[in-house]
C-alpha cells in the first residue's frame, strides 16, 4: 500500500500561517504581517507564495523560512490579485526546465504577469482591456492561459475569456453572457 502525504497550507485573517499534512501533522507555522489573501504552492511542492495586499508576494520554501520575495512594482501593490496560479503539471510531466512562462499573477484592474517561477526578475507583462479580471486558468498541456473578466463596449460592461500563449499573445477571444468562474479540461480524440 502506497502511502502519500499531501501537504496543506491554511491562513488566518490575523497573518498566521500553518503547513501540515492532511492527516492533522502540524509542519510549521509563521506570522505574517501582512494580511494574507491568496496562497500558491510550486508544483514540485518545495516552494509558498504568500500574496499581501500593498505587499511584494512574500516566497517562502516549504520547510518554514522565506527565502525571498516577488517584487511587485508600486502601482499594483495596492490592487488586489485577482489570480496567483502556477501551471501544476510542469514539473510531474517532467519538464523541469522549461522555456515557457508558468506562473501567473493577475490583478483585478486588468494587468498580467507571466514568470518562469518566483525568481524570475522579468516577467513578461500584458495590460489587457479587461476593467476586471475575474480569474485565471491555465489549459492542462499549460501552453494556453484563459483569463476572464469585464470589459466596456460602449460604455455597456461585457464579459469574455481571452485565450493567450505562454508570452501572453493574443489566441481567441469567446465573448460570453455571465462570467464567475473559468475552467479548462483536455479530451483526446
Amino acid at each position: 500500500m502506497l502511502c502519500v502525504i499531501i501537504n496543506i497550507n491554511i491562513r488566518y485573517d490575523d497573518g498566521h500561517a500553518i503547513v501540515g499534512t492532511v492527516d492533522g501533522s502540524r509542519c510549521w507555522g509563521n506570522d505574517i504581517k501582512e494580511k494574507i489573501y491568496k496562497i500558491e504552492w510550486s508544483p514540485d511542492s518545495n516552494v509558498i507564495l504568500f500574496a499581501p495586499l500593498n505587499s511584494n508576494i512574500i516566497v517562502f520554501h516549504s520547510s518554514g523560512y522565506q527565502i525571498g520575495e516577488i517584487e511587485i512594482s508600486k502601482e499594483l501593490k495596492n490592487v488586489k490579485l485577482a489570480a496567483l496560479t502556477w501551471w501544476n503539471n510542469v514539473f510531474s510531466e517532467g519538464m523541469f526546465s522549461t522555456n515557457l512562462k508558468h506562473l501567473c499573477l493577475a490583478w483585478v484592474n486588468g494587468w498580467v504577469h507571466l514568470y518562469d517561477d518566483h525568481q524570475d526578475q522579468n516577467p513578461i507583462k500584458l495590460k489587457s482591456e479587461f476593467i476586471e479580471i475575474i480569474n485565471v486558468e491555465w489549459n492542462p498541456q499549460g501552453d494556453v492561459l484563459a483569463v476572464g473578466g469585464t470589459y466596456l463596449d460602449q460604455g455597456e460592461n461585457k464579459y469574455s475569456v481571452n485565450f493567450y500563449n505562454c508570452n501572453l499573445g493574443l489566441i481567441k477571444i469567446l465573448k460570453v453572457i455571465k462570467l464567475n468562474n473559468i475552467i479548462l479540461g483536455s479530451k483526446s480524440y
